[in-house]
């Protein structure tokens, strides 16, 4: 049975502030989420397609079934100082519906990286920590799906 990935906007629109000491950082999630996401898809499914759909639009007349990413929480908590240790996290409810609306399966999954900051910049620290905790969502998520006795079905 083909699946289909769906991006909402607002997975493919997510993004993140920090207010710290006076300014703001920002950064857009969506792009490296829904880049992961198909290329996760890819790897475990033969028979996959994409589509860009509004929130409130997912359901069509496909006999596919449907994955549907949600960005669930999105986290980076700097220690103190330069020498503590920072965290970053990423959650994502990955749910697999049918046309009908009716649930298949579904996951929430958290990939986290926990670490020092090795360099001087916020922007270049924070970076590397968001890659960091990316792969670890990616890793997570692969497993998870590919462990799963339902979905190897689907296939």
């Amino acid at each position: 049975m083909p699946i289909e990935l769906i991006i909402t906007k607002d997975f493919r629109n997510a993004e993140w502030q920090m207010h710290r000491m006076g300014s703001t950082t920002e950064e857009k999630l969506g792009e490296n989420l829904v880049y992961n996401s198909e290329k996760m898809m890819n790897n475990i499914f033969t028979n996959v397609t994409y589509s860009y759909r509004p929130n409130n639009n997912l359901f069509d007349d496909t006999d596919r079934y449907l994955m549907i990413p949600k960005l669930v929480y999105f986290g980076h908590a700097t220690g103190v100082s330069l020498f503590k240790e920072t965290k970053t996290s990423i959650t994502v409810r990955w749910e697999i519906v049918k046309k009908t609306g009716e649930y298949v399966w579904a996951e929430t999954i958290t990939g986290t990286y926990v670490g020092k900051h090795k360099q001087t910049s916020i922007e270049n620290n924070f970076q590397q920590f968001y890659k960091e905790a990316l792969l670890d969502l990616f890793q997570k998520s692969q497993e998870e799906i590919l462990a799963s006795n339902l979905l190897r079905n689907l296939q």
